[in-house]
């Protein structure tokens, strides 16, 4: 699986840096996004830069703590991951152009290549991977962006209260993938995607 790879390839002091626009297929309960999460999780442990940027609206961002995979990003985290937060009102009125250029997200794997999320109406998400050197430049001045009108992944006193349902996720050896009978994640799991024509590779690559 291409996305897993390039996790499991990363090695201590490299940059794993995305954008979540908090889709409806982004971090569902489900095997490939609980296999997703300890790639994430088993990286920055590693040493790996794992930073993401979630762009929640106002109304969203509450509600997001009760996601564990989302609350597991939050500040003081034993998981090592680096959430930050954006408001997607106010920072589509200060960034407008990298609201659009961000897309439906995107991850940056160690400013090489990019694989860039694609949701489908029937909420599979899929996407594709770029090597072209001027499109992970374009993605990077994105992410820096999205960076710079940030701050912590901080939830209100309130939430943080709640017992961190991040404790309580199921190990992935004891989840069952629906496609296969053994552990392996199909290449239907969590994203799907493609190399771009023309971005150096070529073939089907499963996000």
């Amino acid at each position: 699986d291409w996305l897993y790879h390039e996790f499991d390839a990363s090695a201590a002091g490299s940059k794993i840096h995305i954008v979540s626009m908090d889709a409806a297929a982004e971090w569902v309960d489900s095997y490939q996004e609980q296999v997703y999460f300890e790639k994430n999780v088993a990286a920055a442990k590693r040493g790996v830069e794992v930073e993401r940027v979630f762009v929640f609206s106002e109304e969203r961002f509450p509600v997001a703590a009760d996601n564990p995979f989302i609350f597991a990003h939050r500040a003081g985290n034993d998981t090592g991951l680096l959430g930050r937060r954006v408001d997607k009102s106010r920072f589509a009125q200060s960034a407008p152009s990298a609201i659009q250029d961000a897309g439906e997200g995107f991850i940056i794997i160690n400013d090489k290549l990019v694989i860039v999320d694609v949701f489908s109406p029937d909420g599979q998400a899929r996407g594709y991977v770029t090597f072209n050197e001027a499109e992970v430049r374009r993605y990077s001045e994105t992410f820096e962006k999205f960076k710079n009108l940030s701050g912590p992944l901080v939830f209100p006193r309130a939430l943080l209260d709640r017992k961190s349902q991040y404790l309580a996720l199921p190990a992935v050896a004891d989840l069952v993938d629906p496609h296969s009978s053994s552990l392996a994640v199909s290449t239907a799991g969590r994203r799907s995607a493609k190399a771009r024509p023309g971005a150096g590779s070529g073939g089907r690559q499963s996000k």
